[in-house]
């Protein structure tokens, strides 16, 4: 079985579906094994080895590094860490279809998307203690293992934590990791990597440096934007003036560092002291007492008791400090499902586990949601976002999309969303470039098919992001798995789609951070014209 209109074969027994982010000679795709027990989805990151135009993509050093990221990314099976299920070495391709030699990377699908969409930018989780703790332990315990492992990470940022379907961490990307330890010895590391908002200061000094340090220094920075939502600085050296007033210690009582509770930076000090000999170790870290409370949204296994209450109390804060009122019936089943324990559902995923009291069921969107939960019962945290989303369209676009925030539905022509994004974009200073999403058939306008206006900028961290803002066509065709491409099996009415089309619209990042990225979609969707949105999911 194949998804209609995929060049590629099946790899493993999944078959290559939609893309869903990409890189520079790189592509990662939604995949679907119909041979294991369902729901069994993949992402499956394509690295093309050959160019049609250029010849060779990767050099010796690169094409080592990916082997290497692949055997030791494989070799970290731990539940806070995203799995490498398995990986295929392709160096003939195929030129019949065009498709290239290549490295296929099959994944676990981070189906619960990123952590750090669900902050509010500029704010973070502040008004959440517990969901605060509850992640940053979990990240500490993915990090950890891989210590235990002799493995250093080396490049800790928020496009690289993602989430499951019962809103469990997971760490990503092993691109840029290291072993620092083998045979139980020890080495200093010499190369300089990362992201600059969240790399230690002593990288900068071209000197050897201690792996662990440097994953407990970007442990730190990921810790405080939890907290207040953006990062201290834009680079540890003293050309930035926040970062050399926390070298002379005039920072604490500015703003939003006076803010934060005195035990909490306590903890930021010790991970991000400038002396990697003076920082805290993850020895050290696990002794420390805010670190070790309790945590009641935690079971003795350290993940989630309830993936339901998670996203709940998720959507909650942030419909809260955006200034959205969740209507009635969404309150009550919310207030349902943090009080209805048996949500969840056992680790075989039968859905027949699952409990749900006879008041959940009974309204619309009670039914709605005990079917969401029916096709996907080992995601009660994904489900559970997607409750929020009033629109069952959109709320069925969030499914294929990873329960991404940074998207919305119109039934404006394709032709005034092209024109509004384009003056949104221009009054952004955001440079966009615009192409069909697919070759146009004969009598066919060339946008009926969708668009992809690809976009970059700087964000005021002075760091690059890259993406796309994809305006695609939401219509009932029955696809490759037997269930409708548009609605993913929701209960949405699609003779009412097919008399009122409908796009979605989609900001989807390639490269740079996340809370940047979406900070970057709320200016934009504020500069369009009123009506454009039918729903929207920020």
């Amino acid at each position: 079985m194949a998804y209609a209109n995929s060049p590629y074969p099946p790899i493993k027994g999944y078959s290559i579906g939609p893309d869903i982010a990409e890189g520079g000679f790189s592509k990662v795709y939604k995949a679907f094994n119909p041979d294991k027990p369902p729901p069994c989805i993949a992402a499956i990151k394509v690295i093309s080895l050959v160019n049609a135009s250029s010849g060779p993509t990767l050099d010796e050093q690169s094409f080592k590094r990916i082997k290497k990221e692949i055997k030791v990314h494989s070799a970290l099976k731990h539940a806070n860490i995203l799995e490498l299920i398995d990986s295929v070495e392709d160096q003939e391709g195929i030129p019949s279809r065009k498709i290239p030699p290549a490295f296929y990377i099959i994944l676990e699908y981070a189906v619960g998307g990123d952590l750090f969409d669900q902050l509010v930018p500029d704010v973070g989780l502040c008004n959440d203690d517990e969901v605060i703790h509850f992640y940053f332990r979990q990240l500490m315990s993915g990090l950890h293992f891989c210590h235990s492992k002799g493995v250093v990470h080396r490049d800790l940022k928020p496009e690289n934590i993602l989430l499951d379907g019962r809103g469990n961490l997971l760490i990503s990307d092993f691109g840029l990791c290291s072993v620092y330890k083998y045979n139980g010895k020890e080495r200093l590391l010499t190369e300089v990597c990362g992201s600059a908002p969240y790399a230690a200061p002593e990288l900068a000094l071209g000197r050897p440096y201690h792996g662990p340090a440097i994953d407990l220094w970007s442990s730190g920075i990921i810790l405080y934007v939890l907290l207040v939502g953006n990062t201290p600085w834009d680079n540890p050296t003293l050309e930035s003036p926040e970062f050399a007033s926390y070298v002379r210690g005039v920072i604490w009582n500015m703003d939003p560092w006076c803010r934060i509770k005195p035990e909490l930076k306590a903890l930021l000090q010790e991970l991000m002291n400038i002396d990697p000999e003076m920082r805290i170790t993850m020895s050290q870290l696990v002794k420390n007492p805010w670190f070790r409370m309790k945590n009641p949204l935690m079971n003795a296994e350290g993940l989630t008791k309830s993936g339901a209450n998670l996203a709940v109390r998720l959507a909650k804060q942030r419909g809260e400090l955006e200034g959205r009122h969740e209507e009635d019936e969404v309150r009550k089943l919310a207030s349902e499902l943090v009080n209805t324990p048996a949500i969840e559902v056992s680790l075989d995923g039968d859905p027949s586990n699952v409990q749900l009291s006879q008041e959940i069921g009974q309204s619309q969107l009670g039914t709605r949601f005990k079917n969401d939960l029916n096709m996907n019962p080992t995601q009660p945290f994904s489900c559970t976002v997607r409750l929020f989303t009033a629109d069952p369209v959109l709320a069925s676009q969030k499914m294929q999309h990873a329960n991404l925030s940074t998207m919305f539905i119109s039934e404006s022509p394709i032709e005034e969303l092209i024109e509004a994004f384009r003056e949104a974009l221009d009054i952004l200073s955001v440079k966009h470039q615009a192409k069909p999403l697919n070759p146009p058939t004969d009598g066919e306008s060339d946008n009926n098919s969708g668009v992809k206006i690809t976009v970059s900028f700087i964000d005021n961290r002075k760091q690059k992001l890259m993406g796309s803002l994809r305006i695609e066509p939401i219509v009932p065709i029955e696809g490759a798995l037997g269930r409708s491409t548009a609605t993913d099996g929701m209960d949405v009415d699609e003779t009412e789609m097919e008399n009122n089309p409908k796009w979605g619209v989609v900001f989807k990042r390639r490269k740079g951070d996340v809370l940047q990225w979406k900070k970057k979609y709320e200016e934009l969707v504020r500069l369009l014209p009123p009506g454009l949105m039918v729903s929207n999911s920020a």
